[in-house]
């Protein structure tokens, strides 16, 4: 909770220094123009004009990834499009993996007790399924979406708002038991397939940077989550013996974003 509240402290606090950069820059760019238009050049037969071009406006792709997602358990590529000197619009796709660093990842993930559930209708008596050491980390999917709106209308470049919604899903495997045992036996040779789903809705506040052939990017976000969780459900049947099924259960809850991104536009 601690970190939601710094991260939304953050947010707020890039947000009101952003407005107060803005119209700073605003004035410094009309007060530039204007000493422009005084200055008069004599004694040259090729009058050469100024490019007045936009940087990159010749260059309204870019092709992104992150340097860090990795330790995440994400791998991902984005592309994004100008579509104006203020809009642009990115999709991404990846894929999901194990994560170097579970525990940051749970934090993330704003995984708690919810996500092994013991409170099952199926059986007579239900058992607490945190069973992380059997869950195996398999391969997942995930895609984004978001248009984005540049504050000084310089293309990609600036700072900017987002709204985005993501999905990912997360696939795990864990054995299966032997049934009709008095205790949870498992069974090596045959799994069941687990899954998590994530549907975020959020909005993003970033700047990016745009060189020759380079751009970075950083941004935070928050919004909301709405998490499917597909899981192995053990539990006591009227037998008294340890039998199997499958629970799906749904929650929502707030949720924080950040990221870095480098990239190459073309």
């Amino acid at each position: 909770m601690k970190i939601k509240l710094i991260l939304l402290l953050c947010f707020n606090l890039l947000l009101i220094t952003n407005v107060d950069a803005q119209r700073k820059r605003t004035k410094k760019k009309t007060t530039t123009t204007e000493k422009k238009a005084d200055v008069i050049v004599f004694g040259s037969d090729d009058e050469e004009e100024e490019d007045t071009t936009p940087r990159g406006s010749n260059q309204d792709i870019i092709i992104k990834t992150s340097p860090t997602s990795f330790i995440f358990g994400l791998g991902l590529i984005e592309v994004e499009k100008e579509l104006s000197g203020s809009f642009s619009a990115q999709i991404g796709l990846g894929v999901t993996f194990d994560s170097k660093l579970r525990s940051i990842q749970n934090i993330l993930d704003d995984n708690d007790d919810v996500d092994y559930p013991d409170f099952s209708t199926n059986w007579s008596e239900d058992i607490f399924d945190n069973y992380v050491e059997e869950r195996a980390t398999k391969l997942g999917y995930m895609f984004s979406i978001s248009p984005r709106i540049f504050y000084a209308g310089d293309g990609f470049e600036g700072t900017y708002l987002s709204p985005t919604f993501s999905y990912r899903k997360n696939n795990f495997t864990v054995p299966q038991i032997i049934k009709g045992q008095r205790e949870v036996i498992r069974d090596a040779a045959n799994t069941d397939t687990e899954s998590v789903t994530y549907k975020d809705v959020m909005i993003r506040y970033g700047t990016q940077k745009v060189y020759s052939a380079v751009t970075t990017e950083f941004f935070i976000g928050m919004g909301l989550r709405f998490i499917t969780s597909e899981r192995q459900d053990l539990g006591y049947n009227d037998d008294g013996n340890i039998d199997s099924a499958f629970l799906t259960f749904k929650r929502s809850t707030f949720a924080y974003d950040f990221g870095l991104r480098i990239g190459y536009h073309f």
